[in-house]
C-alpha cells in the first residue's frame, strides 16, 4: 500500500521516467496590424517544468519584426526569418473579439537540442 494507491489493489507498475524522445520549443505567433508578425510567447519543455528563467526569444524576434507603424519586416519577410531559424509551422487557429472579427494564432515549433 501506498500515499497514491492506499487500498492496494492497483498494480504497481515501474517508476516513471523522463520522457527520452525529442524535445521540441513552440512559439505563438499572431498576425498583428501594419502587415507585421508578434510572438505573443514561447512554450518550451523546461518551463513546463517549471523553470522561471527570463525567455529572450520572444523580445528577439518581436524587435526584427518591429511593432506597427515603426520600421521592421513584412509578414513574409518574418515567415521567412523564423523558418531560417529552424521554426516550422504546425498549426493555426481562429480567435474572436465581441465585434466578431477574428484573427488566427500561429503556432510555430523546432527541436530543442540541449536539454
Amino acid at each position: 500500500m501506498s500515499a497514491e494507491n492506499p487500498s492496494g489493489l492497483l498494480p504497481q507498475g515501474p517508476e516513471p521516467q523522463e520522457w527520452q524522445g525529442q524535445r521540441w520549443e513552440y512559439l505563438v505567433v499572431k498576425p498583428i496590424e501594419d502587415n507585421k508578425l508578434k510572438v505573443l510567447g514561447r512554450i518550451e519543455w523546461k518551463f513546463l517544468k517549471g523553470d522561471t528563467e527570463k525567455d529572450t526569444v520572444a523580445d528577439f524576434y518581436n524587435k526584427r519584426f518591429g511593432a506597427p507603424g515603426e520600421e521592421g519586416l513584412s509578414i513574409k519577410e518574418s515567415l521567412n526569418l523564423l523558418g531560417q531559424d529552424g521554426w516550422e509551422m504546425a498549426g493555426a487557429t481562429p480567435t474572436y473579439s465581441m465585434d466578431g472579427t477574428g484573427t488566427p494564432l500561429l503556432f510555430f515549433k523546432r527541436p530543442v537540442t540541449s536539454p
